[in-house]
């Protein structure tokens, strides 16, 4: 069940969480102290030994996925079309933020190229209250097998693609949560600060600063109409290889 891909519970209140940035392998090689064809013939057979395969399996794999949401009113999100947060509704400052930990299985929807999809519905209530607002913080914290950890957020407003549709009842953008989708004509997100009234703030890992909140509309987190949806695109890439708890390596 799609809807049920992460196992999601709420916090009252949060913790600093640690964060490390992502650093690239290498290595060096040893040589056997033996003579001449000796040396030769060991490293011709332990040369044949090695397989593109094997270098795969060296590359470190995803371990964890972990979300970190605080919204108004209500969030959907699609990693790579496959929907894994559904209908979160508002993360009020007495409720906290919304967590959900990635089940094991599900991390094999990550691939080497992604794309994380965001919806930010504004709740629609006629007559729209006085002080209607909209918005939209998260984190996203990835975990590998070599014990490395990678965090994405809000706060990357450069990588985040955005779109606007007022009227509730026109369609979304065909196809706009797949990573092929041509978004060279949508603006970058926009940031309307650190907090939204009566709304739960998000603290970056390892700070005491809270997330940015994103929006696509301006600098402001008043709804402009009720029922707005707000759409996020953002794509990321991972050096990852094979996880033993896929069935087949990682594309894209």
């Amino acid at each position: 069940d799609l809807s049920n891909l992460f196992m999601a519970h709420i916090l009252y209140g949060t913790r600093p969480l640690r964060s490390f940035k992502s650093v690239s392998f290498g290595g060096r090689g040893i040589r056997p102290k033996v003579p001449g064809v000796f040396w030769l013939l060991s490293f011709l057979i332990l040369g044949g030994a090695f397989s593109p395969g094997m270098a795969q399996n060296q590359v470190p794999y995803l371990t964890g996925a972990t979300l970190y949401i605080s919204v108004d009113d209500w969030a959907d999100i699609w990693l790579n079309d496959i929907q894994i947060i559904d209908s979160v509704p508002r993360t009020t400052a007495e409720k906290g933020i919304y967590i959900n930990p990635c089940q094991l299985k599900h991390l094999c929807y990550f691939k080497r190229e992604n794309l994380l999809a965001i919806e930010d519905s504004n709740a629609y209530k006629i007559p729209q209250p006085a002080d209607d607002r909209v918005g939209i913080a998260y984190i996203l914290r990835l975990r590998f097998s070599d014990g490395r950890e990678l965090t994405l957020s809000s706060n990357d407003l450069a990588d985040h693609k955005a779109s606007y549709i007022a009227n509730r009842m026109e369609p979304e953008p065909r196809g706009w949560r797949k990573l092929e989708f041509d978004d060279s004509n949508w603006p970058l997100a926009q940031s309307t600060g650190i907090s939204i009234p009566n709304l739960a703030t998000l603290p970056y890992p390892g700070t005491h600063f809270a997330v940015q909140f994103l929006s696509a509309t301006g600098l402001t987190s008043k709804a402009q109409y009720p029922g707005e949806r707000h759409f996020y695109r953002r794509k990321f890439s991972l050096e990852i290889g094979s996880n033993p708890n896929c069935d087949s390596p990682p594309s894209g």
